[in-house]
């Protein structure tokens, strides 16, 4: 925050078997105790993420899209307002997911 306090940890798992690519994002508070975590469709390329809280109701989603001569865009979607996971940490997770694109290509 502005105040250069610790206000949560993102965790990040990388699951990749025979039929998917994909990454798991965990959200912790400052304590470290788990507020949510991310479900990611499919290869990276697709780049569709929904961000649930520990009761499984849908907090975000985002969407990448790519144009072709415009770059990549991002479509955040806040779908609960009194998330227990920061909108700061959504889009510190678009930023990640957006890193992880450039790296792959």
């Amino acid at each position: 925050n502005p105040q250069n306090q610790v206000t949560g940890y993102i965790g990040e798992k990388h699951y990749k078997d025979f039929f998917s690519f994909s990454y798991v994002f965990h959200f912790y508070d400052s304590n470290k105790k788990e507020v949510g975590k991310s479900q990611k469709l499919g290869k990276s390329s697709w780049n569709h993420h929904t961000l649930k809280d520990n009761q499984g109701n849908v907090d975000y989603t985002i969407d990448k899209k790519t144009v072709l001569f415009g770059g990549d865009h991002y479509i955040l979607k806040v779908k609960d307002k009194k998330s227990t996971i920061p909108l700061t940490s959504a889009l510190l997770l678009t930023c990640i997911e957006d890193a992880i694109g450039d790296a792959n290509d």
